[in-house]
C-alpha cells in the first residue's frame, strides 16, 4: 500500500533500499515466525491454541480454532496500522490537490485504505482471534476497489474511448478488412468519403470496392500506394493485423490525405526549379531538363536544337528607365517567348538578360525558322511602360544536335553563346547558327 500510494502521488516514484527494510522488517519476521509456531516451540505471533465448541454461523454450532495472540502479533499489526495511517494521510493529500479523474481515484483509494485500518484496528485491543477468520473476505473485497479504483478508468473508460475516437473520428478514412479481404468495418471519414466506388456494405469484397487496379494490388502486397482523387492526394498503408499468437486475421486500410502537404512540396519544387522575375526554368533547373534530354541516347536519333537568346542593349534600359522597367521588359520578354514556342520545349532564363530554349524534333532549318519568328515577334512588340515606348531586339545564337557531338549541355551551350556573340558583331537583332569547325554562317 505504501509503494502504490508513493507511485500514485508521483509516478517516478523508486524507493530506496532502506525504505524496503523498514518497510518489509515486520512482515517478513511476522511471516517466518508464524511457520515457525507450527513445528518449534517458538510462540511470539500465537502464544496458544484451542477449539472454540461454542462458536455458532446463524443457529448451527461450528466449532473453529481460536488462537491466543502473542506479542509480535500486536507489534505487527500496529506497524499495519501505522502504515494504513499514512496511506491514508498520502491519499488525502492527493484528494485535497487533485482534480478530475485523478481526484476520485484518490478519494476511492483511500476509502479502501480506511476499511482496511478499521478492519486490523477491530482485531487489536482482543487477546484472541475472532473465531472465523474473515480476512480472506477482506482482502478479495480490498483487493477489488484497488484495482476498479486504480484500472477502472484507463481500462474501461479512457483507452477503450481514445481508441473508438481514434479509429471512428479519424479525419482519415480507415476501413477494416477481413483476412479474406471482405470488407467488416469503416469510421465516418469512409463513409463520407468517395474512394470507395459502391455503397458501403458488409463483407463487400475488395475487387468490387475500387476501380483502380493498382491499389487493388497495393492492398494485396501491403505496400503503401499514392493516388489522386477530386483533386485530393492520398496514401493508402496497408497494416496487417495479428493475433497474440501473430497469425494474420485483417488488414486496416489507412487512407492518408497528403493534399496540404504534396501542394507545399510541388509549390516549394516550383520555387527552387523557377526564376521568381520571369516565372520560367531557372539557370539550374534548365541545363538539368536539357542535360537529361541531351545525354539519353535514343534522343540522338531525332534532331534537335539549343538558342540561346540575348536582349541587346539591356544596360541602356537599365540606365535610362531604371530597373524596375528593366525587369519588367525582362518578364515580358519571357512571355512573348514562351507563347511562341511548343509544350515539349524547354525554356530557361540563363542569367541577367540572357535565354535558354531547347527546340525538340527540330532540324537545322527547322530551329532557324523558329528562331527568325521569336526575333520578329520581339520585333513587333510594343513594350508601353508608364507613357514610354521601349524598342527591344535581341541577339540569337543556334547549335544544333548535329553541330555537336558532345552529349554535355555545357557544350551545347559554349557553341551558342559563341553563335550569339556573332550576331552581336554583325550588328545585333539578328539570328547566327553555329557550324561543326567552330566558324558560323549568317542566316
Amino acid at each position: 500500500w505504501v509503494y502504490i500510494v508513493n507511485k500514485f502521488h508521483d509516478a517516478k516514484y523508486v524507493p530506496k533500499i532502506w525504505q524496503y527494510a523498514i518497510f518489509l522488517i515486520v512482515p517478513v519476521l511476522t511471516m517466518v515466525t508464524v511457520q515457525l509456531t507450527h513445528y518449534t516451540p517458538i510462540d511470539w505471533f500465537y502464544s496458544s491454541a484451542s477449539i472454540d465448541e461454542t462458536h455458532r454461523l446463524g443457529s448451527q454450532l461450528m466449532p473453529v480454532l481460536v488462537f491466543t495472540k502473542g506479542p509480535l502479533y500486536y507489534v505487527n499489526t500496529a506497524h499495519n496500522l501505522l502504515l494504513a495511517g499514512f496511506v491514508v494521510y498520502r491519499y488525502g493529500s492527493t484528494f485535497k490537490h487533485s482534480k478530475g479523474i485523478h481526484r476520485q481515484q484518490a478519494f476511492v483509494l483511500m476509502l479502501v485504505t480506511i476499511i482496511g485500518f478499521l478492519a486490523s484496528a477491530s482485531t487489536f485491543f482482543s487477546k484472541t482471534t475472532h473465531g472465523l477468520d474473515y480476512a480472506f473476505y477482506l482482502i478479495v473485497l480490498i483487493g477489488y476497489l484497488i484495482v476498479y479504483a486504480m484500472f477502472k478508468y484507463e481500462l474501461f473508460d479512457l483507452k477503450p474511448n481514445a481508441h473508438y475516437a481514434t479509429f471512428e473520428w479519424a479525419p482519415d478514412p480507415v476501413l477494416v478488412l477481413s483476412d479474406a479481404y471482405q470488407l467488416v468495418s469503416w469510421n465516418k471519414a469512409a463513409q463520407d468519403s468517395d474512394i470507395i466506388q459502391p455503397e458501403l456494405e458488409y463483407h463487400l469484397p475488395l475487387d468490387q470496392m475500387f476501380s483502380n487496379k493498382e491499389l487493388i494490388n497495393a492492398v494485396k502486397d501491403h505496400v503503401p500506394h499514392s493516388f489522386k482523387m477530386e483533386n485530393r492526394h492520398y496514401v493508402m498503408e496497408t497494416i496487417p493485423l495479428t493475433n497474440k499468437k501473430g497469425y494474420p486475421t485483417g488488414y486496416l486500410l489507412k487512407f492518408n490525405e497528403m493534399t496540404s502537404i504534396i501542394e507545399r512540396i510541388e509549390k516549394l519544387d516550383y520555387q527552387a526549379s523557377h526564376d521568381e522575375l520571369t516565372k520560367i526554368l531557372n539557370r539550374r533547373a534548365f541545363i538539368e531538363e536539357a542535360q537529361d534530354y541531351i545525354g539519353e541516347k535514343e534522343v540522338h536519333k531525332e534532331p534537335y536544337a539549343l538558342l540561346m537568346i540575348d536582349i541587346d542593349d539591356f544596360k541602356v534600359v537599365n540606365d535610362t528607365y531604371g530597373h524596375y522597367y528593366g525587369d519588367l521588359v525582362l518578364e515580358e520578354t519571357a512571355n512573348i517567348i514562351k507563347e511562341n514556342l511548343s509544350s515539349d520545349c524547354s525554356f530557361g532564363r540563363y542569367g541577367g538578360e540572357e535565354f535558354l530554349v531547347l527546340l525538340k524534333n527540330h532540324t537545322k532549318e527547322a530551329a532557324i525558322k523558329k528562331a527568325e519568328v521569336l526575333l520578329g515577334a520581339i520585333n513587333s512588340h510594343d513594350y508601353f511602360y508608364n507613357r514610354n515606348h521601349i524598342h527591344i531586339e535581341i541577339s540569337i545564337g543556334v547549335c544544333t544536335g548535329e553541330h555537336c557531338s558532345s552529349e554535355d549541355i555545357y557544350s551545347h551551350i559554349q557553341f551558342a553563346d559563341k553563335a550569339m556573340y556573332e550576331s552581336k558583331q554583325k550588328g545585333k537583332n539578328q539570328v547566327t547558327c553555329a557550324l561543326p569547325s567552330n566558324t558560323t554562317e549568317e542566316e
